[in-house]
């Protein structure tokens, strides 16, 4: 099962991504994205839980990114498939992406990240995905949930963290206790928003998390991930 999230009313946005899917002989379903302009955002945590969580506020259109990917979590388990590939509507899928899931590479593995950013992972060799592409176990989360796939558990478990609404979609947990992978060179690539902003709809909104915020200095999480970076190594 593949799942495109994209709005309903992004219809050269939704040309764009059919006609890069079919050119690859990948059959996909769209999951109508949640707007943020017209529809009700719930379950949505109460602000102070949001706060808490994030150590900043979140926007309305990083609550409507974070639903339409629940509503994708929700769309995959209702069906009977094992494994679910979700992409956004500004995914660059190439051939090797298209191969990698023409043999069956997603079934293999509890969730995989095609797409990423600020990835770092084990100190470890990678494992043969595709050519010269390798996955890499995940030690702590990754940026960007633009492309990836992921097994029932692995669905079950974001949902239930988004349940309601606390975190943005990438990633209201760590996705590294779910055995989560990351492919490099990635297989899917993603527009420059620096050069073209208005790219994704499902962006609008979305507020750069960098910025001092002194109270994570006094989490002993803070610590553990500082710690992690020392004997990890960053691959994106």
């Amino acid at each position: 099962m593949i799942l495109v999230i994209s709005l309903d009313r992004s219809h050269a946005r939704r040309q764009a991504v059919t006609a890069a899917m079919d050119a690859l002989g990948l059959a996909f379903r769209f999951v109508d994205a949640v707007d943020a302009r017209r529809d009700a955002l719930t379950p949505v945590a109460p602000a102070a839980r949001i706060r808490a969580a994030m150590e900043r506020d979140m926007s309305d259109g990083e609550k409507a990114c974070a639903l339409s990917h629940r509503k994708a979590y929700e769309t995959f388990l209702a069906g009977e498939d094992s494994h679910a590939v979700i992409l956004e509507d500004d995914a660059i899928p190439s051939p090797a992406f298209a191969a990698f899931l023409g043999a069956g590479g997603h079934l293999r593995h509890p969730m995989i990240l095609y797409y990423h950013s600020g990835a770092r992972v084990l100190r470890k060799p990678g494992v043969p995905a595709l050519g010269d592409h390798l996955l890499f176990r995940l030690a702590l989360p990754a940026n960007g949930a633009v492309a990836y796939s992921l097994d029932r558990a692995a669905a079950k478990a974001l949902l239930a963290a988004q349940t309601p609404v606390v975190r943005k979609a990438d990633w209201p947990m760590d996705i590294a206790t779910l055995g989560a992978l990351v492919v490099v060179p990635q297989l899917v690539g993603h527009p420059d928003r620096i050069a073209d902003p208005g790219q994704s709809l499902l962006a609008a909104g979305r507020t750069n998390r960098r910025g001092l915020r002194l109270g994570r200095y006094l989490r002993a999480e803070y610590y553990r991930r500082k710690l992690l970076k020392l004997t990890t190594r960053r691959v994106s």
